[in-house]
């Protein structure tokens, strides 16, 4: 509904701001606040006027009423007080507030900014300008922030857009420009203390006298893709992630979010037909699939685990063994047992989504989802059973189960057009465009005319032709792709050639080798946006796994259409600014660090491919079956890590400043230094490997004996010390999801290796083994999709080879063992299997084994079994001792630190404010009073009501509860006692606040 349509009310408006002295203006009542914000009746409105109140509550320390007004007669009456120095706002319900300043929250399509506007003292004055800009030049998301007086008379800041959702961008705008407080995808940043003037110094600041925005993006569609896969992404997000995500974009002016699904493997997008779709949009059928975690192994290539077996006291994090999303957790981890189970998992998994998008919806969001080309079939699917028939099932499902805009159809990472130049007609590119027209054949079909198709992939269009999709798909489908080459290339020249006006770019704000390490890519994020944005894109989204480590490039991706002359060193200035308090000087010096470190030395964009993608920042992990794996090194360059001992020489500035930017400071400071214990680790690690290589070669047992005293196991001692350095430095920093999804990746995909292993061969060394060799092979079968052996060691393994394998059955008590895809091993106890299943002996020697290159170790989806024998080597004389420190211990040794997990913002009416914290300490034992503090949102005098907690599960440091929030929000603190006795508060600085974002006062 919009504001003030009666002719009282724009009478009342234009009295109020015309003349001087007003004729029976009322003295200044008692009551009188210094400001108030005035929203427009609308859920959106409301949201905006609350986030503006709240947030002038943060930076000044007082907390404006909030007066909502409606659309019928006598809605909204304002009276100048005598003095000139007030206004009395009568709104609906007759609610009553005097106020000296205005911030007002309305459409401009109500009739409330152009009678401001009118009532001012020229038509040619800012405002009205600024509308008439708003009306006849600015696109959908145009907004204008402007400060209005007439004399002496109060202030008024008229936050309008064309649209709610602009409006609800032109109240942030307001908040980015008037106040300290400043916006990240993963939180806000909040001022350490309120100003000293309170809010007499904000209404006179230069920022709130001066104010006249008026911005508009050059891009329609912006946004985020979250990518399914790793740990450290989406895999681990809940319903509250999402929706705090959701918040955040709002705040960055984002409106967009997309899914990517791998087909039959992962819970976004059931795959089925239309018969097996209850009307409540659950399923008949399914089939397994799963999210990543930490019971399958963290990470692609991680070796599955439990929580608890993590070392450094890594494990305090984890509420459970198998930890990964609360529905993973609950229906099946690591995966679903059941045919049930199955169905319950996409069931789930569609309450969630329904959940998280319908709160998108509210501000405005896009949402997406969407699976790969050629579409598979499922199990289920009869012969007869077309793709059309599928994608028709699949949309009804959708539908039925959650709220989407857009469905997109990627081609896959290894689709052969991306890289060879097949002509058009090939079937590979041929089939791939039957598919988009089976799911545009369908969308029609079913009348699903509010869905919206679009392509993506790992490129654009096939190589022969990039912009191919263009010149042959519907004029409904939109063109998107994520950047080639993990973003290392400037955008595809195609976009540029592409006669359709909706065609979205997606660069990367990070990419999965380098998944467990630190990168930072603004200058590129900026330099790609402008580049894209000069082909005239419609759609600018990053694709990411993690939030809080990519904040600067989120800030520029965000900014970027709004501000196209923007740059990094802009974007950092501002960055170390508001995070760390910083002001001349130390701002520049830290500024520098990061502009020195960001992207690719020197700035230049795009890097020399043939070259490598050189990165200003050091890279100690690589991808090895899986993303950001720490392996080992021949050298470490401390002079490379020079920029971590630079930002820590403004430690002492930053501390001046107060706890929270500190707190900000030493969340980048502990990623950095857990970047270069990183590289140490890797390299103790290298030095390690090549000890324990001479180690074995040597033949005299008496020499091994002294060399494994003198050299191995000092240098194991070492690997541990940098090893737990590593953790600690980020358990300093964890405090998302993706924090927690890294401490998964180190865990279960590099310490195996590096910690396990090593440790296995030096007891190998000193005690002696059973060492086993293969003995006849029995020959080559194909393994999918049911399993020829019974037992499966592991299918992703980079200490895989034939003896390996062999050696993992033997303790396993089984006497055939098989290897496949160069990383899986097999047992069984049978020398003979399923004749059907038999395979040429050269598809067993395609690929050599991960360990031992010169060995065959099967191929996909083909295993070679053999036979093995084993016998017992034999102990060096004299074995020395292995010292306590040459192990990995449970115990935690960084410092001591309390964090919430995912702190919403703001919730729906009736909607608790969910909380899980975590306490770091050196001690399993329960901690202590760890309470939550909280009262109603600027109470005053204070009335913290306390709430003791306890833990989730004995022997981890994670507790969970939950608060109710009342209509005009809550603001809520949590306390601790360390073992030593040493306090922990969360959040530092000043309390967290949650708002209501929606219903009544």
């Amino acid at each position: 509904p919009t504001c003030l349509r009666s002719k009282m009310a724009i009478a009342v408006w234009a009295v109020v701001l015309l003349a001087a002295a007003l004729a029976g203006a009322e003295p200044t009542p008692p009551s009188t606040v210094p400001l108030a914000i005035v929203a427009c009746d609308g859920d959106v409105h409301l949201r905006a006027a609350r986030d503006v109140a709240r947030y002038v509550y943060l930076d000044t320390g007082s907390l404006p009423p909030v007066v909502v007004t409606g659309d019928h007669a006598a809605a909204l009456k304002l009276s100048r007080s005598h003095d000139l120095s007030a206004i009395t706002v009568v709104a609906a319900g007759d609610a009553k507030v005097t106020a000296n300043h205005l911030v007002v929250v309305a459409t401009a399509h109500s009739t409330l900014p152009a009678t401001i506007a009118a009532a001012l003292a020229s038509p040619s004055n800012p405002l009205a300008k600024a509308l008439a800009w708003l009306a006849t030049e600015s696109r959908e998301d145009g907004h204008v922030v402007h400060t209005s007086r007439a004399a002496a008379a109060p202030t008024m800041v008229l936050c309008t857009g064309a649209t709610s959702r602009a409006v609800l961008y032109a109240a942030y705008t307001f908040v980015e420009k008037v106040t300290r407080v400043r916006f990240r995808l993963h939180g806000d940043v909040i001022p350490d203390t309120p100003r000293r003037g309170g809010v007499g110094d904000l209404v006179t600041s230069p920022s709130w006298q001066s104010l006249d925005e008026r911005l508009d993006s050059s891009v329609a569609v912006r946004g985020i893709q979250p990518f399914h896969d790793f740990s450290e992404g989406p895999d681990w997000w809940n319903a509250d992630e999402y929706k705090l995500h959701f918040d955040q974009m709002a705040k960055l002016k984002m409106n967009f979010i997309g899914l990517h699904t791998y087909p039959l493997s992962e819970p976004n997008v059931w795959t089925g037909t239309t018969e097996l779709v209850n009307p409540d949009g659950t399923v008949q059928a399914a089939y397994p699939t799963s999210y990543m975690n930490s019971g399958a192994g963290g990470d692609w290539g991680g070796v599955p685990g439990n929580t608890s077996g993590y070392v450094f006291g890594a494990d305090q994090l984890f509420e459970a063994d198998c930890y990964g999303s609360k529905i993973n957790m609950a229906v099946g981890c690591p995966v679903p047992t059941t045919a049930q189970a199955d169905v319950n998992m996409f069931d789930a998994v569609g309450k969630m989504l329904n959940d998280s998008f319908s709160y998108g919806k509210r501000l405005h969001m896009l949402t997406c989802v969407g699976t790969e080309a050629p579409l598979k079939r499922p199990p289920y699917a009869n012969a007869t059973t077309t793709a059309e028939d599928l994608y028709l099932g699949t949309f009804n499902r959708i539908a039925k189960s959650y709220p989407i805009d857009y469905y997109w159809i990627w081609t896959g990472e290894g689709w052969k057009s991306r890289f060879a130049k097949n002509p058009v007609s090939n079937p590979d590119i041929a089939g791939i465009v039957d598919d988009f027209m089976a799911a545009h054949n369908a969308r029609v079909k079913g009348g699903f005319t509010n869905l919206k198709l679009a392509t993506n992939g790992w490129t654009v269009g096939p190589m022969i032709q990039r912009d191919y999709f263009d010149t042959v798909l519907p004029s409904d489908y939109t063109i998107t792709s994520i950047n080639e080459a993990l973003g290392n290339t400037n955008i595809e020249p195609a976009y540029g050639t592409m006669k359709r006006p909706n065609k979205w770019t997606i660069p990367w704000m990070e990419d999965d080798p380098g998944l467990a390490g630190v990168q930072l890519w603004t200058n590129r994020t900026v330099k790609y946006s402008q580049d894209a944005m000069a082909l005239n894109v419609s759609g600018l989204l990053g694709i990411h796994w993690r939030t809080r480590a990519l904040a600067p490039q989120f800030v520029a991706l965000a900014q970027v259409p709004w501000q196209s002359n923007l740059t990094s060193q802009a974007v950092y200035a501002e960055y170390v600014q508001h995070e760390f308090g910083l002001t001349g000087p130390d701002a520049d010096k830290a500024a520098a660090v990061f502009n020195d470190i960001d992207s690719y030395p020197g700035g230049k964009f795009p890097p020399p491919l043939d070259r490598g993608p050189a990165t200003a920042i050091p890279r100690p992990d690589t991808w090895s079956n899986g993303p950001g794996r720490i392996a080992p090194a021949s050298s470490y360059n401390p002079a490379a890590y020079a920029f971590v001992d630079t930002f820590a020489s403004l430690r002492p500035a930053v501390a001046a400043v107060g706890p929270a930017s500190l707190a900000r400071f030493d969340y980048w400071l502990s990623m950095f230094q857990y970047l270069r214990a990183m590289a140490v680790s890797a390299f103790r690690f290298g030095e390690l490997d090549a000890a324990l290589a001479h180690a074995k070669s040597m033949p005299d047992a008496t020499q091994r004996s002294a060399y494994v005293s003198s050299t191995v196991l000092p240098a194991r001692v070492a690997l541990v010390e940098a090893a737990a350095q590593m953790v600690a430095n980020l358990s300093a920093a964890v405090s998302t999801t993706g924090g927690l999804g890294n401490h998964a990746n180190v865990q279960q995909h590099s310490f195996p290796s590096m910690l396990g292993d090593t440790m296995t061969a030096i007891e190998e060394l000193v005690h002696g083994t059973q060492l086993c060799v293969p003995k006849t092979e029995l020959g080559c079968w194909h393994d999918c999709p049911t399993r020829v052996m019974e037992h499966t060691v592991t299918i992703k393994s980079d200490a895989n080879d034939q003896a390996w394998c062999a050696e993992q059955c033997q303790a396993a008590g089984y006497t055939v063992a098989g290897v496949e895809y160069a990383v899986a091993c097999f047992c069984s106890n049978h020398t003979s299997f399923d004749p059907s299943d038999k395979l040429p002996e050269a598809q067993c020697h395609a690929m050599p084994c991960a360990h031992n290159r010169s060995q065959p170790c099967g191929g996909s989806c083909s295993l070679l079994a053999y036979t093995f024998e084993c016998h017992a080597s034999h102990p060096v004389p004299n074995p020395p001792v292995i010292p306590p420190a040459a192990y990995a211990t449970k115990a935690y040794q960084g410092p001591d630190r309390l964090f919430v997990l995912t702190p919403r913002s703001a919730v729906e009416p009736e909607e608790a404010a969910s909380l899980t914290i975590t306490v770091l300490a050196q001690t399993s034992r329960p901690l202590p009073g760890v309470v939550l503090y909280h009262q109603p949102l600027g109470q005053q005098p204070p009335k913290w009501q306390a709430l003791p907690l306890a833990r989730v599960t004995a022997g981890r440091n994670v507790y969970r509860t939950s608060v109710p929030v009342p209509a005009g929000g809550l603001e809520y603190l949590v306390n601790a006692t360390t073992a030593q006795g040493s306090p922990l508060t969360w959040p530092p600085g000043q309390p967290h606040t949650v708002i209501v974002g929606s219903g009544t006062l």
